[in-house]
């Protein structure tokens, strides 16, 4: 499962013990015209579950956790989410991914923890943020500069909550996991990665370059399902210069995007079951 930023959603929070955090939502690019087709619509943003469109179920499970919103997003999808228009400030995307991405987080004013979520979590929901940010600020306060947090959730949760359900699992010491949409990171240590993954995607061998960074050997531990989850915590910090933490037991439904038709097809025909779960 593949995530896109063409368009994005910057929340900054309104709630006494998380006003520091921003967040944002990746609102998802232009689709290809067979997915557009598929999906039947042009942006996995406006992708409809039950009437509402996807980035909707996003938004309402950021704004339950407490957070306002400010969009940077193209009229299309403004269009979709017009009675969120008291709610947010709009921006326009920018030309490239990382961009778009810099613009949500300039938009958004962030000094401080920045969360990051993709458009197509329709299944995500306030407690499941609220369980990552306060995961994340357990370990971010004895940080001693820029850190980086990631989302997995475990196999065994998958399968029990999502049989059948196509994923690529990371497999490290601990077991095997599925890598969740949301991210976050210190606010300067996003704008100093975007800053070398810009750089690093205008290079050849760029992929080089991280492999040498993140160490021969800790790639050859991974491969063979010998690292832990400490050891990639240390091998992804020296590649993006700061501490990073793994939060290893996300909510499932926090994996579950939609990037084929099959994945669509998985979640329409039980959309309703899942969300009550």
């Amino acid at each position: 499962m593949r995530r896109s930023s063409f368009i994005l959603l910057a929340l900054t929070s309104s709630e006494a013990n998380r006003g520091k955090w921003c967040a944002v939502i990746a609102a998802g690019g232009s689709l290809d015209s067979q997915l557009a087709r598929e999906f039947g619509s042009a942006s996995k943003a406006t992708v409809e579950f039950e009437g509402r469109p996807s980035v909707a179920f996003v938004l309402d499970a950021c704004l339950e956790a407490g957070l306002s919103t400010t969009l940077v997003a193209d009229e299309s999808v403004r269009a979709c989410i017009s009675d969120y228009s008291d709610r947010v400030a709009f921006a326009n995307p920018g030309e490239t991914n990382i961009r778009s991405a810099l613009h949500g987080l300039e938009t958004s004013g962030a000094t401080g923890p920045v969360l990051y979520l993709p458009c197509d979590l329709p299944l995500v929901r306030c407690d499941f943020i609220r369980h990552f940010i306060e995961a994340t600020e357990l370990r971010m306060h004895a940080s001693g500069g820029e850190w980086f947090s990631a989302a997995l959730s475990r196999k065994e949760e998958v399968e029990r909550l999502l049989p059948s359900a196509e994923f690529r699992y990371i497999r490290l010491r601990e077991g095997r996991f599925a890598a969740g949409g949301m991210f976050a990171a210190s606010a300067n240590g996003l704008r100093r990665a975007f800053g070398a993954l810009e750089t690093a995607s205008s290079r050849r061998k760029s992929i080089l370059r991280l492999v040498t960074r993140l160490g021969a050997l800790n790639l050859v531990r991974y491969l063979l399902g010998r690292a832990s989850i400490s050891d990639a915590e240390r091998a992804v910090g020296r590649a993006l210069g700061g501490d990073v933490f793994v939060v290893a037991d996300c909510h499932p439904f926090t994996a579950m995007d939609f990037d084929t038709v099959e994945d669509l097809q998985y979640l329409r025909q039980r959309f309703s079951s899942l969300r009550l779960e």
